[in-house]
């Protein structure tokens, strides 16, 4: 008889605009020429977050995993070169518990990093629930995938203990991190 196994719900987003404020930032701080030079990457980025934002909840494979790797990658591009916080750019970042849809805003690149690592974590534990534990390979899988999701986890809570500051949902205090281990 196989056990049934509980995956993690994913953290849910609004839409947000990158280009604009970015685009601003960077024509007042370079020049017009070098926003209109970076216009198509920006765009690039903004697409590729509305593409997460619409497919939450229904992309559980590797593909899915991947392309949250891939956008989060890019969120620490930016953050190393854009200032995003309440007092240079101000992009506001919405994201709900995965549980309690309690809605929280904070304008933070660390916040939408932490986010995106939650939901890594959860998709994580979303495709080990769908391997076949029936037979040992399907077991290895399972358990595969559970040990990187806590894994996840467990970074996603070692980067908020750095950045108090951006737990804004009950799934981001360290208490229920560490039960998800």
């Amino acid at each position: 008889m196989v056990l049934p196994m509980i995956s993690i719900d994913s953290k849910h987003t609004d839409k947000i605009d990158y280009v604009k404020p970015l685009k601003k930032y960077i024509k007042s701080q370079f020049s017009k020429q070098e926003m209109e030079k970076h216009e198509e990457a920006l765009m690039n980025i903004q697409k590729i977050r509305e593409d997460i934002r619409l497919s939450e909840n229904t992309d559980k494979t590797e593909s899915g995993r991947q392309y949250l790797l891939n956008n989060y990658a890019h969120v620490t591009s930016l953050q190393k070169r854009f200032p995003i916080n309440d007092n240079d750019i101000r992009i506001n970042f919405y994201w709900y518990g995965p549980y309690d849809r309690k809605r929280c805003c904070i304008k933070s690149l660390a916040f939408e990093k932490v986010c995106l690592m939650f939901n890594i974590g959860a998709v994580e534990s979303q495709i080990a629930c769908l391997h076949d534990r029936n037979n040992q390979e399907g077991v290895k899988l399972a358990c595969k995938y559970f040990c990187t999701a806590a894994g996840t986890f467990a970074k996603v809570r070692d980067c908020l203990q750095m950045n108090p500051q951006i737990m804004g949902t009950n799934d981001l205090t360290a208490t229920y991190l560490t039960m998800l281990e």
